[in-house]
């Protein structure tokens, strides 16, 4: 049988950190989400600039398509790239809900997965990297 902890307890176990002892959890989460936001805002701004516009839900993305084997050809496409600006969790979630009812998804020569602000996208057997439009459409309306 599991024991619940008083909460006085559980914040002694879960602030290990030198310095924080302290404070608060909730000021310490606060703390990491302010610090989180800062560092997708930097990978946004360093991230390479598209040639032409992507957006996902009109959302301006940056990054850019490579192979995943940078020493031999490779049929496999990998994408990183960052939004402008968080999703909410329902719309970054689609695409895997979507890949997760299908029972096609292993076949699916385009896997998208994304958080609030990160988007992955690796395309199989493609010698190039798909339109940006089929990535769009894949997001926007995944159960099409």
């Amino acid at each position: 049988m599991a024991s619940k902890l008083e909460p006085s307890a559980r914040h002694r176990l879960m602030t290990v950190l030198p310095g924080y002892e302290d404070e608060p959890l909730e000021a310490i989460r606060e703390q990491a989400l302010g610090r989180a936001s800062a560092i997708a805002s930097e990978l946004y701004r360093s991230a390479p600039q598209p040639r032409e516009d992507r957006q996902i839900f009109g959302t301006n993305v940056r990054g850019d398509w490579t192979t995943a084997d940078l020493v031999a050809p490779s049929n496999l496409r990998f994408f990183l790239g960052v939004l402008d600006r968080p999703l909410d969790r329902r719309r970054a979630g689609g695409p895997r809900r979507a890949q997760a009812r299908s029972d096609n998804r292993d076949r699916d020569p385009i896997q998208i997965a994304m958080t609030q602000r990160l988007v992955v996208v690796v395309a199989r057997d493609a010698a190039e990297e798909p339109d940006w439009s089929e990535v769009t459409r894949r997001v926007e309306q995944p159960d099409q």
